[in-house]
């Protein structure tokens, strides 16, 4: 296997100009550049990446750390505790590390099960930054992430305390009440995810907006499921019907409520 000591020899450079190519520094003449790339390509050189973090004190690794409310919940594939959204957000990560020397760790956890300890992705400083997914956070949480200093984004809720990414809750649970209410249903219920998930207020927020500016005679009621899942969304229903109630129109908080249900 080719080091980066033949690529210098075959590029007729020193070894430190060969590293400094690797690690995109514009110090390097477009020429020389340009030589050592092609000796790379030619031998089929492959940096060592343990090599590199052992002198650079970085992992090359990114942790994906999915905020759930029970730890290895597994049933049947509509009652995954949140695991859809979860999918949706972890398969766009690996498109944009394709070509990097970047890889990803993955991790479940358990705010209320740990007992005040850290992921282990975090503890272990095996990553060099950190996608949160999911709105089970609190701010003490959050704050004991920040302050380990590796880089955060909290995908699925809106802090301030770190950078965050989030689709608009409330503007999509006004959208859907619209569509009900335009197509002439009169029982809407908003069959929401529990009381300690962050985005739960945002929808009955959006509800609220949705029904005070259409000003229409329309029945409606606010339940939570007992758990974000596809038993939540099912036991929910159930219940309800056993009551007699009977709904026209549903808004779900996600596609696992609404499959049970």
């Amino acid at each position: 296997m080719p080091t980066i000591i033949d690529v210098a020899k075959a590029a007729n450079v020193s070894k430190s100009t060969v590293s400094l190519v690797i690690n995109g520094s514009p110090a390097v003449k477009p020429e020389t550049r340009e030589n050592v790339l092609a000796a790379i390509r030619e031998l089929g050189y492959t940096p060592n990446v343990n090599a590199r973090s052992l002198i650079s004190k970085k992992t090359n690794n990114l942790g994906v750390i999915m905020l759930v409310e029970k730890s290895g919940h597994r049933s049947f594939g509509f009652d995954m505790d949140t695991d859809l959204f979860h999918f949706d957000i972890v398969a766009g990560i690996p498109a944009l590390l394709e070509g990097t020397d970047y890889g990803l760790l993955m991790e479940e956890y358990c705010l209320e099960e740990s007992g005040g300890e850290l992921p282990n992705l975090v503890k272990s400083n095996r990553v060099d930054g950190i996608f949160l997914i999911g709105s089970l956070v609190q701010k003490q949480f959050i704050d004991r992430i920040r302050e380990t200093k590796i880089p955060c984004v909290l995908i699925g809720c809106e802090t301030s305390r770190v950078d965050s990414v989030m689709p608009d809750v409330e503007q999509a649970t006004v959208l859907s009440a619209r569509h009900l209410l335009a197509t002439g249903h009169k029982q809407i219920y908003l069959l929401n995810c529990p009381p300690v998930f962050m985005t739960n207020i945002s929808r009955v927020n959006g509800l609220k907006k949705a029904l005070e500016e259409a000003e229409a005679d329309v029945r409606h009621r606010i339940v939570n499921a007992g758990s974000n899942s596809g038993a939540g969304g099912y036991a929910l229903m159930k219940k309800l019907w056993e009551q007699g109630e009977r709904p026209d129109g549903i808004i779900a908080a996600n596609d696992n409520i609404a499959l049970g249900a």
